[in-house]
């Protein structure tokens, strides 16, 4: 006998071998409820099954997200602005480098730290390449609060909404000032 779910799905079949002269269909009549009854417990435990797969799927992926997150986060500058460059979001390594408190810097714009060492091409460049949805790379001289220039190694990339849209750029930076204060100190022969 089939076994149908409540959406007409077949899930398996029932073999009743307990009658020597077989089952006629006022039996199977009979039976049905307990047959549709046992289609809805399997159904409902294949859906669980599902569920569970999915959410151990999904807890995975969280994990391994969150671990590269922490990761990042303790050992990178890490910046979110909106597609406008309005800061979202830093990290406690880039709040120490450019010595603002967070809640200066959040709602700002990220431009408010350049510190005139790029031109217009430069930035024209850069959110050019992030507009098209690519990622850009290159190094960056921002100014601190004190006034201090400090470059950084900078990598930038779009977050898409699940519209595909760009909602956010991610930046992830090291500081460099060191690096470029040596090559400075080669060319000029110090």
């Amino acid at each position: 006998i089939p076994i149908f779910t409540g959406n007409d799905q077949m899930v398996g079949l029932i073999g009743l071998a307990n009658k020597p002269t077989g089952y006629s269909d006022e039996d199977v009549k009979m039976l049905s409820p307990f047959i549709d009854l046992f289609g809805s417990i399997i159904n409902g435990y294949k859906q669980e099954m599902f569920r569970r797969e999915a959410e151990h799927a999904l807890n995975e992926t969280l994990s391994e997200r969150n671990a590269l997150f922490r990761a990042l986060d303790t050992g990178s500058l890490i910046c979110i602005t909106n597609v406008e460059g309005i800061i979202e979001y830093v990290n406690g390594l880039f709040l120490e480098a450019v010595e603002y408190p967070k809640e200066y810097l959040i709602g700002k714009n990220y431009q408010d730290l350049n510190s005139g060492e790029h031109d217009e091409d430069f930035w024209s460049d850069m959110w050019n390449t992030l507009k098209q949805g690519k990622t850009w790379r290159g190094e960056i001289c921002n100014s601190t609060k004190s006034g201090r220039l400090i470059w950084m190694d900078m990598v930038i990339t779009p977050i898409y909404d699940d519209q595909a849209n760009i909602k956010q750029y991610l930046s992830i930076s090291n500081q460099i000032t060191r690096r470029k204060k040596l090559e400075a100190d080669i060319v000029t022969g110090k």
